[in-house]
């Protein structure tokens, strides 16, 4: 039991702090939109207000 959860726990933690990285570097000043023609751009947020 021991020979699997060693490496269990080490790529839990692993995909964990992935996450985390992936949250704190985080581009909160633009979104990803589709297309009409079913392709993805990057476009930057906008406020309702301007």
């Amino acid at each position: 039991n021991i020979m699997v959860m060693g490496p269990g726990t080490v790529l839990f933690l692993g995909c964990i702090g992935y996450i985390i990285y992936m949250r704190m570097n985080e581009d909160k000043n633009s979104y990803t939109a589709m297309n009409a023609d079913g392709t993805l751009t990057r476009r930057e947020k906008t406020s309702r207000w301007d």
